[in-house]
């Protein structure tokens, strides 16, 4: 935040800054207000229900139409789309709640959250979010690492279902014309390629940054330049005039400027070591989960650039630490204050994003 705020002087886009000091402050009162296990279980069954009734929705939205708009003449993959219109940030969040809800059961079984935890995987397949797939994975493996023990056998029939019914929806999805292309052909991976280069090309020629948010103002200008050289030219299908880089790491790098590296590094080396600490809460520790999980998203799209992404990041990631957070008192008044202001400039950020 100290970064943005800093890269903010040489130019930028208010909205950017206004986002990240609302994590802060979202980050701080869920450190103080989610000390008990009480409430760190109400979150997590807030975050479960929340995700069952967008998981019900993309499915509905798979096997028949939505209920609401005409989409029978989208592509495969752009129906499953959810609540939130587009099927990578719906898979995002559905892959945050099939976390939260891992952990949840690891350490407190029931059918009731097994049944919700295959539905939300199975609606995960569904969106055809590879991405979201691979963050997913690489949370769940993470949260099975940190809590030391195998699962109960309830809970590895419940996983191994749910990626059953996953299976057979991607199957089926991937019938549709032009959906198993998109599957299988590279041209999303190739255009990423082409902005990462973009991107560090930028970075190279400013390396103190472009200012916060001012990314996708400069973009095109580095783009046309480098379609001039040979090896640009072989990317001129992939031709984007994109306000992210999708990769929230590189992005923020180009705005804030090379000593945002090293900062980047060391915050993401306290998230992922944090998750020892965590293994006796098993709500806690699916909180964390879902964080690395976006950490991983975040190399390849653009969670942390979306102010309902940044906010749920900071909201679980708060509420995680609150289980090992030493001393301190409940900020009570101040806090709900706080938490109010955050919501509000949350809001305004998405209003113009």
């Amino acid at each position: 935040t100290l970064l943005g705020a800093v890269a903010m002087l040489h130019g930028g886009r208010g909205e950017t800054g206004i986002a990240l000091l609302a994590a802060l402050a979202l980050f701080a009162v869920s450190v103080s207000e989610f000390r008990t296990p009480v409430s760190r279980e109400l979150l997590a069954a807030l975050v479960t229900a929340a995700g069952v009734v967008e998981a019900v929705y993309v499915l509905w939205q798979a096997v028949a139409t939505d209920p609401l708009l005409p989409t029978g003449d989208l592509p495969g993959k752009w129906r499953t789309f959810g609540t939130f219109g587009n099927p990578n940030w719906t898979g995002e969040f559905l892959a945050v709640a099939v976390l939260v809800t891992l952990g949840r059961l690891t350490t407190r079984f029931s059918r009731a959250g097994a049944i919700a935890l295959a539905l939300m995987i199975a609606a995960l397949g569904a969106t055809l979010a590879r991405g979201a797939w691979l963050a997913c994975a690489i949370g769940c493996a993470a949260l099975l690492f940190a809590r030391r023990q195998r699962p109960a056998p309830a809970v590895c029939l419940t996983l191994a279902g749910g990626v059953a019914a996953a299976g057979a929806l991607v199957a089926a999805i991937a019938a549709r014309p032009g959906t198993f292309e998109y599957l299988a052909n590279l041209v999303s991976v190739r255009g990423r390629v082409w902005m990462w280069a973009v991107s560090l090309r930028m970075l190279a020629e400013a390396p103190w940054g472009v200012g916060l948010g001012d990314f996708g103002r400069h973009f095109p200008e580095m783009q046309g330049r480098m379609f001039h050289t040979g090896w640009g030219q072989a990317f001129l299908r992939n031709v984007s005039f994109t306000p992210q880089a999708h990769n929230d790491y590189l992005q923020f790098a180009v705005e804030a400027g090379v000593v945002a590296l090293p900062v980047m590094a060391a915050l993401v080396w306290m998230i992922l070591r944090r998750g020892r600490a965590l293994a006796p809460d098993g709500a806690a520790l699916g909180m964390w989960a879902a964080v690395v999980a976006l950490a991983v998203d975040a190399l390849f799209a653009s969670p942390f650039y979306l102010p309902g992404s940044l906010a749920m990041a900071a909201l679980l990631l708060g509420a995680s630490e609150a289980a090992v957070a030493a001393g301190g008192r409940p900020l009570r008044l101040p806090a709900r204050l706080a938490a109010g202001a955050a919501g509000l400039a949350f809001c305004a950020a998405a209003l113009t994003w």
